[in-house]
């Protein structure tokens, strides 16, 4: 829709807001971070956002899109990689924050919630494929590192080291069972690293 239309459809004397779309977003961000998907309404995000309910349908046809835009940046923004000088802190540092999320209500409800649409909307399934391969990447960096420093054989099964850690939470979360608490992420990640480390 063209700024003329738009403009037709607000009505005389009611200039675009152009700052409206991402005030929305971010809206739905903090309302999907404090109450889970289903916690909240258009309603209640127009006015957290100071804007009309009108206003996010033209930006939006339907809730399920902007949840899925919200999520989207918020799963996909930039996070800087651990550097601690050991490949056991980096990942403790990345593992720590994923059982922090995991860990809370809303956090889970936003994951289970992710998995389930996933399963029956490209969209979300896309959003949830690049979120990974996000983690992958940034895995890959931490690794580098690490074979670089002599921690890890250059041949390191690289997709299965990085499987076991969040595919593990990812398991517990979808199937209802408790999750381990943040500060166990250093422990648990020493544990899997037992198994990739060079013997010598």
């Amino acid at each position: 829709m063209t700024q003329a239309r738009e403009q037709s459809h607000r009505g005389p004397g009611r200039p675009l807001d152009p700052g409206a779309h991402q005030r929305i977003l971010s809206a739905a961000q903090q309302l999907l971070g404090e109450r889970g998907p289903a916690g909240w309404s258009v309603a209640e995000a127009a006015a957290l956002a100071g804007v009309g309910k009108a206003t996010i349908y033209r930006h939006w046809p339907d809730k399920e899109s902007l949840v899925l835009q919200a999520l989207e940046q918020m799963l996909l923004q930039e996070v800087p990689v651990p550097d601690t000088g050991s490949l056991r802190e980096d990942l403790a540092a990345v593992y720590g924050a994923e059982l922090a999320l995991a860990t809370s209500r809303e956090g889970a409800a936003l994951i289970r919630y992710l998995v389930h649409e996933s399963t029956r909307d490209e969209r979300f399934a896309a959003l949830f494929r690049a979120s990974l391969q996000a983690s992958r990447d940034a895995a890959d960096v931490m690794v580098d590192r690490a074979v670089s420093r002599g921690e890890l054989a250059p041949d390191v099964d690289r997709d299965l080291l990085w499987e076991l850690l969040p595919g593990r939470l990812m398991l517990l979360l979808v199937t209802d069972q408790p999750v381990p608490a943040p500060s166990e992420a250093a422990a648990i990640v020493a544990r899997v690293l037992e198994g990739f480390l060079p013997r010598g």
